[in-house]
């Protein structure tokens, strides 16, 4: 990370013509380029803006899409898109496009789990004293934390005790995960409040549209079929 401006800039606008080109060709199309430019200035002012965050806050790289894989009393396996380390802390910064109202909700709520499970998964690791977790949004090039332990000129929206609050949310995604796997072993499965029974008697996979098939009420209104977490449950 200690190159001079310029060098960023032109390395930047490099792994961005090569993104496109290896994963955005649609984007090539005539009718597309309006679409292309926005998207590449986007990402050109997102990504410098990033950069400067973590120099001015004095973090070293460490691995992008890192693999965090641990067996603990709930088998999980994340990939975390940035990892950075300064000293003996290491923050792992989450990369969204957008989403930023719902991303600040999350962590003021402390119903981040994707950060949560992150967090758990680099800890059982005990490389380090202080473990940070943040949001970028890339859309509006804003770092979201619940303080500004790691990024100073982050936007801090947590409230309350981070340590016992993560504690708190962690036994309660224990204590459901366990609840929804008894569920499922004595054969059900929560369908959500005015699910129509057409849709329950229906393929859970649709190969036609190869997606999972959302269950509705009447109104078209979707519920919520399966315990995403949105309502964990208490111990």
């Amino acid at each position: 990370l200690k190159k001079e401006k310029h060098q960023w800039d032109t390395l930047i606008e490099t792994q961005i013509e090569h993104l496109i080109k290896s994963e955005g060709n649609v984007f090539l199309l005539e009718k597309n380029l309006l679409a292309l430019q926005n998207f590449k200035n986007t990402v050109l002012r997102s990504a410098k803006i990033l950069f400067e965050y973590i120099q001015e806050n004095q973090w070293e790289f460490l691995a992008s899409e890192m693999e965090l894989r641990e067996k603990l009393e709930i088998p999980m396996l994340g990939y975390a898109d940035l990892v950075l380390v300064r000293r003996d802390e290491a923050v792992i910064v989450d990369m969204k496009w957008g989403g930023y109202g719902r991303r600040r909700d999350d962590l003021a709520r402390d119903s981040d789990l994707q950060l949560l499970i992150y967090h758990q998964l680099l800890a059982e690791r005990k490389a380090y004293k202080k473990i940070h977790v943040a949001y970028f949004i890339l859309s509006s090039a804003k770092m979201l934390a619940r303080n500004k332990a790691a990024f100073k000129n982050s936007i801090a929206v947590g409230i309350g005790n981070e340590e016992e609050n993560r504690k708190v949310v962690w036994r309660k995604m224990q204590s459901t995960y366990v609840q929804r796997l008894d569920e499922i072993a004595a054969g059900n499965i929560e369908e959500g409040a005015g699910a129509v029974l057409t849709d329950l008697e229906s393929p859970v996979w649709d190969t036609s549209t190869e997606q999972f098939l959302v269950l509705s009420t009447a109104s078209k209104k979707p519920t919520d079929p399966y315990s995403n977490y949105k309502k964990i449950t208490a111990e």
